[in-house]
Formats: structure tokens, sequence, C-alpha cells
């Protein structure tokens, strides 16, 4: 009985090590990737963080230096721009909405 069980547990251990796929787990950090899909990511990422689900991301307008702006659809009514500028020294991706508007989210301030 006992030889029983080490052989089903060598079985089992050959076959899960034959057969398994090593699980590479590449994360890109947004943050630090100033390319058109690494800032869209980033805006995607805090969306999420800050509990928002929105129906679509794209580029409004690309700017000097890394600089872009994201329109942000949330629903068929609220959406609103994200300004997103690259920062050279600490080499990382910022909100820059404060050069657009001081409405983060919304279209229409009042």
């Amino acid at each position: 009985m006992k030889f029983c069980f080490y052989f089903f547990l060598f079985f089992f251990g050959i076959q899960t090590f034959l057969f398994s796929q090593v699980y590479r787990d590449d994360y890109i950090e947004p943050i630090s990737d100033p390319s058109a899909e690494g800032q869209r990511f980033f805006v995607e990422d805090l969306l999420d963080i800050a509990g928002y689900v929105p129906e679509g991301i794209q580029i409004y307008q690309t700017l000097p230096n890394k600089a872009r702006v994201f329109r942000v659809k949330l629903d068929s009514v609220t959406g609103g721009f994200i300004f997103v500028r690259w920062d050279k020294v600490k080499k990382e991706n910022y909100i820059a909405n404060n050069k657009i508007s001081g409405c983060l989210f919304q279209s229409k301030c009042s």
C-alpha cells in the first residue's frame, strides 16, 4: 500500500513537471513607458484604480515631448480629457490636467 502511494506521488510529480508550462508574468509598468500604448495603459490603470470602467480611451491629440491628450468615454453621457506628460528627469508619466482645465473627467465644467 505504501509503495502504491509513493508510486502515485512520483508518477503525478513527473507528469506535472513534464507537461507544465513555465508561467512568466511580464508586467509592464505603465508609469515608466513613454510610448503611446504605454501612456494609454497608464490612463487605463489609473481609471481602474479610481473605480471607473471606461467604454473607450483614444488619443485626442499628440503633443511634443511625449505628451498626449486622451479622450475618455465613461458612458454615453459622461466623459472628458486626461492630459499625460512625460517627465524626463524622473522618467515617468504624470497627469497634468491643470494645463487644460480644472475638471478631471467632465466634458462640461460648471
